[in-house]
């Protein structure tokens, strides 16, 4: 199938497995490097209103195995936060399944292919076998987890259209600091980048 969300319609993000396979393999990269306390990911389009603090975090997510977003508007939690007990054989579990799902192709047997949707069907299919996450917005009727959440006090997503408001992004931190605006830029040219995927397909 076509995976970066590409059809006869035009763009659905809801198909674009390539657009979220990067954070989610950024994850997985991490899960072999990090074997003691919480793995957390937060989405690049996230800034700090004020220091996020240790105390702060073990208050706010101790040493559950999982902690997400959760959100009743959409049939998938937020995931631009994540955190996963990396002493937890549930967390290292759920994060190999996680893995599989991308590695063996199910993951395109899904009616969705981004990783919110990923991420929550097999939430509750470790739920129905004993997984006891963690939600920071169990009240959040609407699309917005991040902001009805704890991290709202320290963090704030700028979610969707937010991130292309410039009013939004010069919102001042509690020490005068601006957010820093972070743009990615690949290592390689682009032509450089499709040359090789034209041959690699070949193989």
């Amino acid at each position: 199938p076509t995976t970066n969300g590409m059809g006869p319609q035009g763009y659905n993000y809801r198909k674009d497995a390539q657009k979220f396979i990067h954070k989610m393999y950024a994850i997985f990269d991490a899960t072999y490097k990090t074997t003691e306390g919480m793995l957390i990911w937060i989405d690049a389009d996230t800034f700090t209103k004020k220091r996020v603090t240790r105390q702060f975090l073990e208050k706010t997510i101790g040493k559950a195995p999982v902690v997400h977003l959760g959100r009743s508007a959409i049939n998938y939690s937020e995931t631009s936060f994540m955190a996963f007990n990396m002493k937890s054989n549930q967390a290292l579990e759920f994060l190999a399944d996680f893995k599989a799902l991308y590695e063996n192709g199910e993951v395109f047997g899904y009616a969705e292919w981004h990783d919110g949707y990923i991420f929550e069907r097999l939430l509750n299919l470790h739920k129905n076998h004993g997984l006891k996450p963690l939600n920071l917005s169990p009240k959040c009727e609407d699309l917005n987890a991040f902001g009805v959440s704890p991290l709202a006090t320290f963090m704030e997503h700028l979610k969707g259209n937010l991130k292309d408001n410039p009013d939004a992004r010069q919102v001042n931190s509690t020490d005068g600091n601006k957010p820093i605006k972070i743009i990615p830029k690949n290592a390689v040219a682009d032509e450089v980048i499709l040359r090789n995927v034209d041959a690699n397909r070949k193989l």
